[in-house]
């Protein structure tokens, strides 16, 4: 885990290491630890094993690592002890300030405290794929953009000029041509006759701008395949649908459900990982009684 600080930051929060991280690209790979502007921060963790032994006694098992030197040597020298050697996980943790380690030190728990949440995976010829649920999407969104932008600049090309008049018509007359788009006038006088008694004609409204039915197509075909490939329909959210009946809506609600029930379940599994890692920790953090106040379901507190 690791989080660009901005320099500034960076040196009023981690001042004994102001010098260490320099004003330049770390490394020949160029992979933006440090630069001018930023420096990253990062939490690394570890996980390595270490040799411990079991005590069996008759008064019970304990590790060896848990006992003050004394006892323990007391202990593995008694001649009716049983003991074995074990190997256990250790996790260790790391701060790492632009190019040093600024801190290091044991992970209380077993666990490394990262829980993942993985959206759609797939092996393809022994090649592992992972992707989420907008990788998809991108397409008919790419789409649905192209259809918005395109409809946009056919509109804004066309003409704003709200008539079509000649010059002869309105002369003499401009002050309310030029206010007829804004103000609301109950007459718009025009010239009629030129100066040769001829007639002239009336000066014409345009047509207004209008929306090419390709365009509105295109964003209904893009519309649907977003929910066709996402499987979440409109009847999925309690949204006016097509589907007229409670056994219709439920069918599609039922579609949506089994395209996307991966996801759901890989995040019931990293919220089940998040309490393991919790049970794990508490007893050695939490290392004295207290007195918490536990609200139930129902809204009682003991």
């Amino acid at each position: 885990m690791y989080e660009d600080r901005p320099r500034e930051l960076f040196e009023k929060e981690y001042p004994k290491y102001k010098d260490s991280a320099p004003h330049g690209t770390l490394g020949e790979s160029g992979d933006g630890w440090s630069d001018k502007d930023t420096v990253r921060v990062a939490e690394y963790y570890r996980r390595k094993e270490k040799k411990d032994k079991l005590i069996a006694t008759e008064s019970g098992v304990v590790k060896a690592s848990n006992l003050p030197p004394e006892i323990r040597a007391e202990m593995l020298a008694d001649p009716n002890a049983k003991v074995r050697d074990i190997i256990e996980q250790e996790i260790e943790w790391f701060l790492i300030v632009g190019d040093e380690i600024a801190d290091k030190n044991i992970w209380p728990g077993k666990y490394i405290p990262i829980v993942r949440v993985i959206g759609e995976e797939t092996v393809i010829d022994g090649k592992l794929d992972r992707k989420g649920h907008t990788r998809a999407l991108k397409d008919p969104q790419r789409t649905y953009n192209y259809w918005t932008s395109a409809a946009v600049e056919f509109v804004a090309l066309q003409s704003k000029t709200p008539y079509i008049a000649p010059v002869e018509a309105i002369s003499g007359l401009e002050v309310y041509w030029e206010s007829a788009n804004r103000d609301n006038l109950a007459l718009l006088p025009y010239n009629g006759l030129d100066d040769q008694g001829k007639a002239i004609p009336p000066p014409s409204r345009q047509a207004p701008p209008t929306f090419a039915p390709a365009y509105l197509q295109g964003l209904q075909v893009s519309g649907e395949e977003l929910q066709a490939v996402s499987g979440q329909y409109e009847a999925q959210f309690g949204e006016k649908s097509n589907e007229k009946t409670g056994i219709a809506i439920q069918a599609r609600q039922r579609k949506g459900d089994n395209a996307t029930y991966h996801y759901i379940d890989h995040q019931a599994i990293a919220i089940r990982f998040t309490g393991r890692i919790l049970i794990d920790l508490i007893p050695k953090i939490y290392d004295t009684k207290r007195v918490l106040r536990i609200v139930e379901e129902n809204g009682d507190q003991q």
